[in-house]
């Protein structure tokens, strides 16, 4: 597993623990209508340990370098974003005060993660990176 792709785990590992570290701590602050269908769904402390549980996951594929705990690992960020995506969407959708604003950035999440499951570390500077480890005529 490349430095680049244990960043990218790791990066996630941060936002992952955070999410769930707030869910955990502040639960009884995820009042708001936009939290609506996601509290239905199950209680904001059980988001909180399960983000937890995949940051750890995430964690321990990085520190390993195993390719086949971070597979795992992705696939469940992605199913807690899409998730999370869709019952932001469902609270939106019912018209209460929110925005879609939190449908967005759990759906950017989850895309850029379905985008590493499938093709890791393909960016569009993919070539510039190519040409810093390997530069031409030399």
């Amino acid at each position: 597993m490349t430095t680049r792709a244990r960043a990218y785990l790791l990066i996630t590992v941060v936002g992952h623990a955070l999410i769930g570290t707030s869910a955990l701590v502040l639960a009884d602050r995820f009042t708001g209508p936009a939290y609506s269908v996601a509290r239905a769904i199950m209680p904001i402390p059980v988001w909180g340990l399960l983000f937890l549980a995949g940051a750890g996951f995430l964690l321990n594929a990085a520190i390993s370098r195993s390719e086949d705990r971070a597979r795992v690992g992705m696939v469940v960020s992605v199913v807690l974003e899409a998730v999370l995506a869709a019952a932001f969407a469902m609270s939106f959708a019912e018209g209460g005060p929110t925005t879609p604003v939190g449908t967005i950035a759990f759906l950017v999440l989850m895309a850029k993660d379905l985008l590493m499951c499938g093709q890791p570390l393909i960016t569009p500077f993919e070539r510039l990176a190519e040409e810093y480890d390997h530069p031409k005529g030399r």
